[in-house]
């Protein structure tokens, strides 16, 4: 019996050796688990450290401040590539990656960041896949894995954006381009339903001295407050692309509203036929599209005729 106990006893110690050598193994794993993710960590404090502090306010950042970061934004879009690439890989844990991926998502909320990575995307559609397989989406809800995606608005940004830097647009303003473009086919659309146009049998045309003359009799008060607030349009309004070059686009006898209104359609029809593109002068481009932007939507907001179609599916 005595031998047999000693043996039992040496396997059972065996046993609680191999199980102890196992426990090691396991923390040792999970100790260059955390020291290799803690890695990572440090380098994303270096990325972020470098960029400037408005950035990660939530500011939009200056077009030449934007275009000297790209590379700095680039390694942060890099670094989030593979560490997606890692978790795929189970070289990252779960609980780790989590808190990761809201950090991700907060800051491609952020304007600098999300224009950042239009542009890197524009420029090499074929690298990051794995992080484009997050589909962190406007409302800043990550879907890891999505295989497909509906074509939504923040794919059509990034396609449009995409277009709006080869032809040398400014990522700060891609945004406010493709909101005027948006905010003016609805109003367009708002004109005719309300059944503003002209009597032309061939095609349908908004009538825009039939507009500016309902829109006054029904807020009269209205250009006056326009006028006051958006003295820009009225003292700067944009030229009109003819044959033998530019011309301004104000007529001598306007009232208050005609004028704004054959402002904003100049506006409109310099970018959509090409006559603004690629111009230098992007401050008074930008201060242009945003005065007609808000106009466009003022005017919707005040005569009720407009505002139900304008909304409408």
């Amino acid at each position: 019996m005595g031998v047999e106990l000693i043996t039992a006893l040496g396997s059972v110690a065996t046993a609680v050796g191999v199980f102890l050598a196992w426990i090691q193994l396991l923390a040792a794993k999970e100790q260059a688990r955390s020291q290799f993710e803690d890695r990572l960590v440090e380098q994303f404090r270096e990325i972020i450290a470098q960029l400037p502090v408005e950035a990660l306010l939530g500011e939009s950042l200056s077009d030449d401040l934007q275009r000297t970061m790209l590379g700095v934004f680039y390694r942060y879009v890099d670094l989030c590539n593979e560490e997606a690439f890692l978790h795929r890989t189970k070289r990252i844990r779960d609980e780790t990656w989590n808190e990761w991926l809201q950090g991700i998502k907060s800051l491609m909320l952020l304007p600098a960041f999300r224009a950042a990575w239009l542009e890197i995307q524009s420029r090499a559609p074929d690298s990051f896949t794995d992080f484009k397989a997050l589909d962190i989406s406007d409302d800043g809800s990550p879907h890891e894995g999505d295989e497909m995606k509906k074509l939504g608005p923040e794919t059509v940004t990034e396609i449009g954006s995409g277009l709006f830097s080869r032809f040398g647009i400014p990522l700060n303003d891609q945004s406010l381009y493709f909101d005027f473009f948006v905010v003016f086919s609805r109003f367009e659309y708002a004109l005719k339903r309300a059944d503003w146009i002209h009597n032309h049998a061939e095609k349908l045309e908004v009538n825009w001295d039939l507009a500016a003359k309902e829109i006054e009799e029904e807020c009269p008060a209205l250009a006056s407050t326009l006028r006051n607030e958006h003295r820009y349009m009225f003292d700067s309004p944009p030229e009109k692309q003819t044959i033998n070059g530019f011309v301004c686009s104000k007529v001598k006898d306007d009232t208050d509203l005609r004028a704004l209104l054959r402002s904003i359609s100049t506006v409109r029809n310099n970018l959509f036929h090409g006559g603004k593109w690629g111009g230098t002068d992007h401050s008074r481009n930008r201060e242009l599209i945003s005065c007609a932007l808000e106009i466009t939507q003022k005017i919707v907001r005040a005569d009720r005729r407009l505002n139900e179609p304008f909304h409408d599916g």
